[in-house]
Parts: structure tokens; sequence; C-alpha cells
């Protein structure tokens, strides 16, 4: 992130893996109907409050990076053995999604 001269905001990053990312730009209308992904299929579901402009990897509607009609970013970082996740279950299984639905 950099901050120019008239205190705006300039959000970036690479994707630098070591292998090709099919990647595209989506935009994503405000009201867009989620569906969390789980290992134990279908999760969480919400309605997107806001319109988005992101990059996504492979066709998936996760957004990577991208910014809502307000201005506020996101960007889902890749951090193996870094972070712990809350094991899907049955019973937790409505409220679940996955590391990749969150920038969403």
């Amino acid at each position: 992130m950099l901050k120019t001269a008239d205190g705006g905001i300039v959000h970036g990053r690479t994707v630098e893996f070591g292998f090709f990312i099919d990647t595209s730009i989506v935009l994503v209308p405000r009201g867009y109907a989620f569906t969390g992904e789980t290992p134990l299929g279908p999760g969480k579901t919400w309605t997107g409050k806001y319109a988005v402009v992101g990059g996504i990897a492979f066709n998936n509607l996760a957004i990577m990076d991208g910014m809502n009609e307000k201005g506020l970013a996101a960007g889902a970082f890749y951090f193996p053995t870094f972070a712990e996740y809350a094991e899907t279950t049955p019973e937790n299984r409505t409220v679940s999604m996955s590391m990749a639905d969150f920038t969403n």
C-alpha cells in the first residue's frame, strides 16, 4: 500500500506463485447471492451489499483481490501453515465458508 501526497491510497500486489494462475477480472453487482464452499458441500449463504470489482482465479467466483463501490479493498493472501481454520462439521456447515470466500 502506498500513500499519495494528497492522502490517497494505492493498493496493489503481485501474484508470484511460480506457476501459471488463470486469472480474470470480474464485476459482481450489488445484491449478488453467494454460497460458501466447504469440504461437506454448500455452506453459509449471504447477499453482497455493494458491487465489487476484482480478480478471480480459475473461473471460481472468489475475489482474490478487489474493491467494493465504497472503496473498501481486500486481498486474500496465501500463507500456508500460518493459519488454522475451524473444522467444518454437519452441525456448523450452514455457517461455514472457505478461506477463498472470505473476501466476497
